[in-house]
């Protein structure tokens, strides 16, 4: 009995023997790693990524007891997720070594002997929403009312790292209105919904509200120009003519003469190229018929659309003529 005592004991201590050894024999292993940056638990607001377009490899000793390192001796690791603890955005340079010993729960038993390369460059980032003006560029038309918009600031969701990177004068969303004004009536108040492009200083952005509301008064473009042969007529009562008839001193004249007009640029065109007619007319009455024989000169009036008028209302010539009596 005793024997078999002994044996087990035997058996016991020779266990024992062999996990402490395991357990203190220490062995390292490298490995060939990406290092993926992540935000730190609590700060998930802010947005962490490498800089640079391309995984960057790292290399990673390890050592440790020899059970404890097998797992990543034989099945290895490819990527690693290292918290960073955001605080501001930018460019922040991480040293590996430090940073990966204190993420413990990775390399749980195991200790980090060295990182190359020794720094990974992260960029930190957050999405921040701001109050931002609206600058309306008018373009090159000319207004008797500038235009405005109505909210005149929104609420701008943007990258707070781009957002810092932008000269404080050029923060606002711009409202470019030539293209949408030059086509519409002009010197009319215009009041309309128009969109805005989420973009500030070029960068995108989520705007809130995404329209906002237009007014401008577009100033008519008036020109002077002059129609050449404006025919002149007398108009009267039909008694009146029933008892005389005209006769003009120069009986050789035709009866027009040129004006000189200004007006809206459309509608002083249509005038000169006779799309729209006008005339002169001399008015008479009774007391023109006073006198008989005697010449008297009148000057015609000349009805002109609305917003046209005479440029030079005392260059307007006057047409001398008589009253003749029918027999």
């Amino acid at each position: 009995m005793s024997q078999l005592k002994l044996i087990a004991m035997s058996v016991v201590l020779t266990l024992l023997v062999w996990v402490s050894a395991d357990q203190l024999l220490t062995e390292t292993v490298t490995l060939q790693v990406t290092i993926e940056p992540v935000a730190a638990a609590g700060r998930e607001s802010f947005k962490i990524s490498r800089a640079g377009d391309r995984p960057q490899k790292f290399q990673i000793t390890l050592s440790g007891p020899q059970r404890t390192l097998a797992p990543f001796r034989e099945g290895g690791i490819s990527t690693i997720d290292l918290p960073i603890e955001a605080r501001t955005t930018g460019l922040v340079s991480v040293k590996l070594l430090d940073a990966l010993r204190k993420n413990r729960a990775r390399f749980s038993g195991l200790t980090v002997d060295s990182v190359t390369p020794e720094y990974l460059e992260a960029v930190v980032d957050r999405e921040i929403t701001v109050s931002l003006p609206i600058w309306v560029d008018k373009g090159t038309l000319d207004y008797d009312v500038d235009p405005s918009v109505e909210p005149d600031q929104v609420e701008v969701t943007i990258s707070e790292r781009r957002l810092n990177a932008i000269a404080e004068e050029k923060r606002c969303l711009v409202l470019h209105v030539e293209n949408l004004l030059r086509n519409r009536r002009k010197g009319e108040l215009l009041r309309f919904s128009v969109p805005l492009e989420a973009k500030v200083a070029g960068i995108e952005a989520k705007v809130a509200p995404a329209q906002v509301e237009l007014r401008a008064t577009v100033r008519e473009l008036h020109i002077t120009d002059t129609i050449a042969a404006v025919p002149v007529r007398f108009t009267g009562s039909v008694d009146l003519w029933n008892e005389f008839t005209i006769e003009l001193r120069d009986q050789s004249t035709l009866l027009t003469q040129p004006i000189t007009v200004k007006g809206p640029a459309e509608i002083v065109a249509r005038l000169v190229s006779g799309d729209i007619k006008v005339a002169g007319l001399i008015t008479l009455n009774r007391d023109d018929t006073l006198d008989l024989g005697r010449y008297r000169a009148k000057k015609p009036e000349f009805a002109l659309p609305a917003g046209v008028q005479l440029a030079e209302p005392n260059a307007v010539q006057s047409v001398e003529f008589q009253m003749v009596r029918l027999r």
